[in-house]
């Protein structure tokens, strides 16, 4: 539940996607880490210089990392040093769990520029073998209810809007009773 809370409360979507795969771990100090893990990669890997040198940019995010520690180490800020010896530990331990569901809604959905219909969300997971169906039939009906509640529930957690109204539809009969 954890994992759902923080999904809720985040404000980028990139970060909503990151969540619902697994791949944050949760740690204050994690996006530090990531930019510098990332600039590390580029900056060792053989990427051709073009017009515009990718190793000098990545060199300056690392320069711009070792200057935070060197003022940390200046200020006497040890707490740093094991917030991010923790960071790297949990980082190292950490088992992603992707919410495949979740995940592969924000990516049909992002960004919510427009609304959806549940039926376009429905045959996207479908498609993505998200969601399975079973044969034609009584069941079948049943089993399409209830993924259509699960991802309204979704969606409204997520701040997405879908179009239509929520439950049976209303029957009307097409002259009026006598």
């Amino acid at each position: 539940m954890k994992d759902l809370e923080r999904i809720r409360v985040s404000k980028s979507w990139t970060e909503r996607l990151a969540l619902a795969r697994g791949r944050l771990t949760g740690h204050r100090l994690e996006h530090w880490l990531e930019h510098a893990i990332s600039a590390w990669r580029i900056f060792n890997s053989d990427i051709p210089n073009g017009s515009l040198s990718v190793r000098d940019l990545t060199k300056d995010m690392l320069l711009g990392f070792g200057a935070d520690l060197a003022r940390a180490a200046a200020d006497g800020n040890s707490k740093l040093f094991r917030d991010f010896a923790d960071a790297v530990d949990l980082r190292k331990s950490h088992v992603p769990f992707e919410d495949k569901l979740r995940a592969e809604i924000i990516r049909y959905c992002v960004p919510p520029t427009g609304s959806f219909t549940l039926r376009e969300i429905l045959a996207h997971l479908t498609a993505r073998a998200v969601i399975r169906l079973g044969k034609p039939g009584p069941a079948l009906t049943d089993e399409i209810a209830n993924h259509k509640r699960h991802i309204r529930r979704v969606c409204r957690d997520l701040g997405i809007r879908v179009v239509g109204t929520p439950g049976r539809p209303k029957t009307r009969t097409k002259r009026p009773l006598k």
